[in-house]
C-alpha cells in the first residue's frame, strides 16, 4: 500500500502539466483480496478498468476504490461502468495516466 501512495504521489507531481483526454470506464470485478483471507472481510475492492485513445492509439488502465461492503462495491459499479472521465496521460508515453 505504501508503494502505491508513493508512486501515486510522485505521478501526481510529475502530471502537472500532461495533456488532458477522456476515458471511458469499464467494469471489474467486486472482491476482497488480501493476505489473510480466514479473517472477515472489513473492506472490499471494486475494481475497475478504463480505456481512452491518444493519437489513434488505444491505452488502458485499472484501478481500485475501497468500500465497506459488497453491496455498496456493486452499486458504484453499476453508477460507474460506461462513464465518461478526464485522464491525465504521458505525452511521450501515452500508456502512463492518471
Amino acid at each position: 500500500m505504501v508503494f502505491v501512495d508513493v508512486r501515486h504521489t510522485l505521478r501526481t507531481r510529475a502530471s502537472r502539466n500532461w495533456p488532458i483526454t477522456a476515458a471511458t470506464i469499464g467494469s471489474d470485478i467486486v472482491g476482497f483480496r488480501g493476505l489473510l483471507f480466514g479473517l472477515p472481510c472489513v473492506l472490499h475492492r471494486v475494481y475497475f478498468t478504463y480505456s481512452y485513445r491518444v493519437g489513434g492509439s488505444q491505452h488502458n488502465g485499472r484501478f481500485f476504490v475501497l468500500v465497506s461492503s459488497k453491496k455498496t462495491g456493486e452499486e458504484l459499479r453499476q453508477k460507474l461502468v460506461g462513464r465518461s472521465v478526464p485522464v491525465k496521460y504521458a505525452d511521450r508515453k501515452p500508456g502512463i495516466a492518471l
